[in-house]
């Protein structure tokens, strides 16, 4: 439903977090312009996972199609031992839909990312840029009563919102927060690689990694892999996260272009699987994961200038939930938006975006804290509990964990809100 009132937009920032706003909010009749410093979308990572909370926003977007085409959905979810390849558990994935209204799929980064630019460029009033670096975001004040966004380039642009959708090294969440603090390091170093499936069915031992569908986690002392299908099944992404020393890897780009052979370090006797996955690896990348706590102020005290996804709870990559969330920030918003009929209706939705959103998101972050925690555990007495707990795991516990993550609706969250308010929300 196009809202009654309409906004301009700019949104800080054209990753997954900052697209889907852009297109949630130009469904709701806005004019939306997304500002992206990048020059192009080549670098756009590898694979990540899509659980049905997210599934169920992109679908309702009209990109159920672009997941059936690119997306692989897994049969199951098996954590395994580090030295021999061990099913530790196996949560089967194949009746997603069934049990939580949708599926789960594993996608390339990129073929998401295109689809959202595609969908969003559909509407009239939504302009994509790229190479369009931020310098600053100036609050409204005593001599301009909009927000604006001056670009590198000296230009001054401005909108009657601002949404910083720029990650946890945002420019724009210190204007929020009034802090200048910085994301602290992990200590914790992720690599990627993307593996042609073809080399692998040419494996005995590796063609079943591709055939059984399956996202395969091996958890080992103080790292991890995580390994699954993509593209259609034809590229096998590689992921681990192991320590790293945090003055080798300062270059603060989010990805940095590395040797195969740094990203094996540390791997030895660890499954022969895992060596031959490693020896096919021709071209990797790292990032050093950094961190920022939860916090429950997303928006400036002037209601016009408000933060999404990483900017304000960037996720580590222990839960595969971190894309979710900005998607479900996004629903959050373009259904609360479509019901704007005054400016003063602007200050109640963007507070009660806050409230729906901080406690969630929160919650997740520190639920991928106790992953790691979970999955880098040393070999020991904690260790061998965590395996017995994985192998008689209790299923009503699992299921429980996924309803709480999976089946939440943020879109219908956002309209009962307004329900409550005696405000009439249309049933689609």
């Amino acid at each position: 439903m196009p809202a009654s009132l309409r906004l301009s937009l700019i949104v800080v920032g054209g990753g997954i977090g900052g697209l889907s706003a852009a297109v949630q909010l130009s469904r709701a009749g806005h004019s939306v312009t997304v500002l992206e410093g990048a020059r192009a979308t080549e670098d756009t990572g590898a694979g990540i996972n899509v659980p049905p909370n997210a599934a169920r926003i992109l679908s309702n977007l009209g990109l159920g199609e672009l997941l059936h085409k690119y997306g692989v959905y897994p049969s199951a979810i098996v954590y395994r031992r580090y030295e021999n390849g061990q099913v530790l558990a196996r949560h089967d994935a194949s009746q997603m839909q069934e049990k939580h209204g949708a599926s789960y799929y594993n996608i390339h980064r990129g073929e998401l990312i295109g689809g959202l630019i595609d969908l969003a460029r559909t509407y009239e009033h939504t302009e994509v840029r790229f190479d369009s670096p931020v310098a600053s975001v100036n609050p409204p004040d005593n001599t301009e009563s909009k927000p604006s966004v001056t670009l590198k380039d000296g230009s001054k642009l401005y909108a009657d919102i601002v949404i910083g959708a720029d990650g946890i090294r945002s420019i724009v969440r210190p204007v929020v927060t009034g802090s200048s603090d910085r994301p602290s390091d992990t200590g914790d170093v992720a690599f990627r690689s993307l593996i042609p499936t073809d080399k692998m069915l040419a494996d005995p031992d590796l063609a079943p990694l591709v055939v059984d569908q399956e996202v395969n986690v091996w958890l080992g002392p103080g790292r991890h892999i995580v390994a699954y299908n993509i593209s259609g099944k034809k590229q096998y992404h590689l992921a681990i996260a192991r320590p790293g020393d945090p003055s080798l890897y300062t270059n603060e780009s989010w990805i940095v272009a590395t040797e195969p052979e740094v990203m094996r370090d540390g791997f030895d006797g660890w499954e022969p699987r895992v060596t031959k996955l490693f020896n096919l690896v021709e071209v990797a990348n790292k990032r050093k994961l950094v961190d920022r706590p939860p916090i429950l102020e997303w928006i400036h005290p002037s209601k016009r200038i408000i933060l999404l996804g990483d900017a304000c709870h960037p996720m580590l990559p222990y839960r595969a939930q971190g894309a979710a969330m900005a998607m479900e920030d996004a629903a959050t918003l373009g259904v609360l938006f479509s019901y704007v009929s005054t400016t003063s209706d602007i200050d109640d939705f963007v507070v009660a975006y806050q409230e729906q959103r901080a406690v969630r998101c929160g919650d997740a972050q520190r639920a991928s804290h106790l992953n790691r925690e979970e999955f880098h555990m040393p070999d020991g007495d904690a260790q061998k509990a965590r395996d017995a707990k994985y192998a008689h795991g209790n299923p009503i516990a699992v299921e429980k964990g996924n309803r709480n993550a999976f089946d939440y609706d943020a879109a219908e969250v956002a309209k009962a809100w307004l329900r409550e308010r005696g405000i009439e929300v249309d049933a689609a």
